[in-house]
Parts: structure tokens; C-alpha cells; sequence
């Protein structure tokens, strides 16, 4: 899915496992490549993070994706116990 990620002037190293969740430019909800619905999203990741338990998710929002879908997306993920999270961004350009 590709994605024009927000830009930050901190980066960080991604880890090397990791589960992907996307949220594209028309806020469709992605896991790993694959539509799902918010309903399923927690029940869903925590099932792939028992294939990784010591990896992270990455949760990929294009630029201009309403804060209310990401927060809706991590509390699915915290409320079934999910803390290993990340948020990418890309590297701003000065």
C-alpha cells in the first residue's frame, strides 16, 4: 500500500519484526496488506502477534488522515493488550 507518511525531523530504527496496519488517504483500514474492518482490527493483530511476539506494529497513516482514525485504531489495539506500537514517519527534508 503506498503511503505518503507524516514528516518528522526525529527518526528512529524500525525494528525488524513488525505487523503492519495502514490507513490510506481514504481511510481505509489495512492489516499486513489486507482490508479489515476496526471491529476485527484488535482480535486480528493480537492473533499475528503471537506469530511475533517480540516484534512491534507500525501503524502507517497517509499524510492528512483524520486523528480520530488513528486513535480509534490504537485503542482497538490497547484494549486487547497490544503496547508494542510505533507510528513512521518519513524523514523532513530542510
Amino acid at each position: 500500500i503506498e503511503m505518503q507518511l507524516p514528516q518528522s525531523t526525529v527518526q528512529q530504527d524500525v525494528p525488524e519484526e513488525y505487523i503492519i496496519i495502514s490507513i490510506d488517504k481514504d481511510e481505509v483500514l489495512y492489516l499486513d496488506g489486507e482490508e479489515i474492518v476496526l471491529a476485527s482490527l484488535g482480535r486480528e493483530a493480537l492473533a499475528k502477534t503471537a506469530e511475533h511476539p517480540e516484534g512491534y506494529i507500525l501503524v502507517k497513516c497517509y499524510e492528512g488522515v483524520r486523528i480520530k482514525e488513528v486513535i480509534d485504531v490504537l485503542d482497538e489495539l490497547m484494549v486487547v493488550g497490544i503496547t508494542n506500537i510505533a507510528l513512521p514517519t518519513e524523514e523532513e527534508t530542510l
